[in-house]
């Protein structure tokens, strides 16, 4: 579809990173300078600018391997909004997509999956967002399953292949991004010498983003989080996958409430994707 006369569609550039920052505080996101920059490095964004070169409008393509590629983070101003701006940024993701024979997937907000469902995304499963407000009393654990420990630098090998093993695709830039990030919040498990799970986090907006957390069972992940969390002051986000009831009721049990839904949407056929029984909590809608 022809976007409304004197506007122009082009592709962002690192320059672009201080005005599309701009319009996810608009609209009330938690994303920073740095989250941008992570997406723009590693993927594809498309805007749309006034004829004053106003930026505003923006979607964006964020690949994990060459067989599947998130898309994200499709922000509209104000002033700018119902004029088919986010279906057209979003066609030109999905067909950029579509050139380069790469599947595309989406988390999606309660309204957006309306939207998507009509172009033919199809759901996989449901998130929770999960916040935290403020600091509370933590449990403490008498017998841990696993060994706890912080993640230093040479674990980082076998985690990006055991990420790769149940997420189904490569998003080691997005995992060695989190961890240059935030490396005291980030832990993994350790099983008879092996690692079975970790959890990463990053700085936002408005709440600290905890994720992703990878775990072999609802226990290893709790303890992740406590870990995570006993240095982690103020707001916290978790985007807690609806697949384990119960890691979302031990969240509202240590001061999480629901904050919003999301569902995981394809368009197209995805023969093998991830090992959903082992995830617990994405990256974030945006990384995926």
């Amino acid at each position: 579809m022809a976007i409304t006369s004197g506007l122009s569609e082009r592709e962002l550039t690192p320059d672009d990173i201080s005005s599309a920052l701009a319009l996810s505080e608009e609209a009330g996101w938690n994303q920073t300078a740095r989250d941008w920059q992570l997406m723009l490095h590693n993927g594809r964004g498309f805007g749309i600018e006034s004829k004053k070169g106003q930026l505003v409008a923006t979607a964006l393509t964020l690949p994990h391997g060459n067989q599947l590629a998130w898309i994200s983070m499709v922000l509209i101003a104000g002033s700018f909004r119902k004029q088919g701006l986010a279906t057209h940024l979003l066609n030109t993701c999905i067909d950029f997509l579509s050139s380069q024979s790469i599947i595309p997937l989406l988390d999606a907000t309660e309204a957006g999956r309306m939207v998507y469902n009509k172009i033919g995304f199809k759901p996989l499963y449901g998130i929770q967002r999960m916040f935290r407000q403020k600091n509370c009393p933590l449990p403490s654990f008498d017998q841990q399953p696993v060994t706890i420990r912080s993640i230093t630098e040479p674990d980082l090998t076998a985690i990006l292949s055991l990420d790769r093993e149940i997420f189904g695709a490569d998003r080691s830039a997005v995992l060695h991004h989190l961890y240059s990030r935030q490396p005291s919040c980030t832990y993994l498990a350790m099983q008879n010498s092996k690692i079975c799970g970790y959890i990463m986090a990053r700085e936002g907006n408005h709440a600290f983003h905890s994720g992703p957390i990878v775990a072999p069972d609802v226990e290893t992940a709790c303890h992740l989080v406590t870990r995570a969390l006993e240095l982690i002051e103020g707001p916290v986000y978790i985007d807690a996958m609806d697949l384990h009831g119960d890691f979302q009721s031990w969240l509202r049990e240590v001061g999480f409430v629901r904050q919003r839904s999301f569902t995981r949407m394809v368009l197209g056929d995805l023969p093998e994707f991830d090992q959903p029984a082992l995830i617990y909590a994405s990256v974030g809608p945006e990384l995926g």
